[in-house]
């Protein structure tokens, strides 16, 4: 068959619509004569227009097609349009509304397929409109392949799908693949600090992680530090480069802010490591002090630190398998003055050594101290006895101290009410670009 100027197949081959347009509005058969082509499927001037990438086929045009010769919407329709990089979700919905009930059928049994091909494409509007209409498609491996192949945009569509339908926990982010990978550590594997794609990639995916893992369908905090996020969920190198990245987030933090953060970053640092307590510990004074003493007996002790663990007491201790700050926990009472103070000396004492910061310091938040020294559960009484100390806490600050938490344990959070008095205080001129990572990491109180 030769194939002449003015033929529908040319005039669709330059993605002239207004005269494919005219022909059909004046010969609408045309539109079920076959085109002759090696395919193995028949091919009708619908196939040869939605696979156009010239320019996408109108929706005018798209519905006179279908008005002309409605047997040719078949799945080899749908498969094409999908392969189009440039075919329109307006387009794609024409098609979804046009076909008949047993089509139709085999699209929606199809559609992980289908999501899958437009996804290689990037074709944003297409995956979109398949994992909202077809909600199954979410239970496969799509957001998988996205943080693999795709644009950030295409990422974040699909994980705010996965939240809104409630597909298991953070929008379906710790789904794992056959190969026993989710899709936050295909962020991370695949992150190029010298693409900007693929680093919005993982910053979107820490953002989406940072969502409370036992509210499915709560979305991420908007302006939420990407710093904050990344700290315990991401390797070393990525950590500094994200915080190379964005120290703006940290530039006018207040000092509550900086200390969080610098004990977040430790504490990820250090979650491999089973540090010991500092030697005083296991001090027999010591710990008679915190089961029959005074606040100040205890205080005086840990200001005079390693001179008063003598080797007898160190190892008659040891034998027994005691320590102070097992005892200040186990007879912590929050109603209780001097059990608070107490207990609040030796978590200052040994996040202090933990730091190498100074001791005492009454600038340091107890409740800040305290994480990592004590049982997730009695960080609310702590916070409560002690949120006086955080009054004035700059939202950051309250961000780094969640961080904190979550890194202590996952298991609890801190009532917002403890920072229900929270003023932002004139800014402190943190230049964050002067700390690098490994600075920060040895920042002290006299810093």
């Amino acid at each position: 068959m030769i194939i002449t100027m003015t033929t529908l197949p040319h005039l669709i081959a330059r993605s002239d619509w207004d005269n494919v347009n005219q022909r059909l509005t004046s010969s609408p058969e045309q539109a079920s004569i076959e085109i002759p082509t090696a395919s193995k499927y028949t091919v009708y001037p619908i196939h040869q227009a939605i696979c156009s990438k010239k320019s996408c086929i109108t929706c005018e045009t798209l519905i006179l097609m279908i008005r002309s010769f409605p047997e040719a919407l078949d799945l080899n329709v749908f498969r094409g349009a999908c392969e189009n990089p440039s075919f329109s979700r307006e387009a794609m919905e024409i098609l979804l509304s046009s076909t008949n009930t047993t089509v139709s059928r085999l699209v929606e049994e199809n559609a992980s397929l289908y999501a899958s091909i437009a996804l290689k494409r990037k074709n944003v509007g297409i995956v979109d409109l398949f994992i909202n209409r077809y909600p199954e498609v979410l239970d496969g491996n799509i957001l998988i392949d996205a943080c693999k192949n795709c644009t950030a945009i295409m990422v974040e569509k699909i994980l705010m799908a996965g939240v809104r339908k409630g597909i298991e926990r953070n929008g379906g982010l710790y789904r794992k693949n056959k190969s026993d990978e989710d899709a936050l550590s295909i962020a991370i594997r695949y992150y190029d600090e010298n693409d900007e794609e693929r680093q919005n990639i993982l910053s979107i995916c820490l953002r989406y992680a940072n969502i409370d893992e036992n509210d499915k369908k709560v979305m991420p905090e908007p302006g939420y530090s990407l710093i904050l996020a990344a700290i315990g969920r991401v390797p070393q190198d990525i950590l500094e480069s994200i915080l190379k990245r964005n120290a703006h987030e940290l530039k006018n933090t207040d000092y509550v802010g900086k200390i969080a953060i610098v004990k977040a970053i430790n504490m990820a640092k250090g979650a491999e490591q089973n540090e010991s307590l500092p030697d005083i510990f296991t001090s027999s004074d010591l710990i008679d002090a915190c089961t029959n003493g005074t606040p100040s007996m205890v205080q005086l002790l840990l200001e005079n630190g390693s001179q008063h663990v003598g080797c007898e007491s160190k190892s008659e201790s040891q034998e027994n398998n005691q320590n102070a700050l097992d005892i200040a926990v186990s007879l912590y009472n929050g109603d209780d003055d001097d059990r608070c103070e107490i207990l609040k000396s030796c978590v200052q004492y040994a996040n202090a050594v933990k730091l190498n910061l100074k001791f005492p310091s009454s600038e340091y938040p107890t409740l800040l101290a305290a994480v990592g020294f004590v049982p997730l559960d009695l960080l609310y009484s702590i916070g409560k006895k002690y949120q006086c100390e955080m009054k004035n806490t700059d939202l950051i600050g309250k961000a780094a101290l969640k961080t904190v938490v979550r890194l202590a344990g996952k298991k609890v959070t801190v009532p917002d009410h403890i920072f229900q008095h929270i003023q932002i205080p004139d800014q402190i001129k943190f230049d964050s670009r002067s700390y690098s990572y490994r600075r920060m990491s040895r920042l002290s109180i006299s810093e």
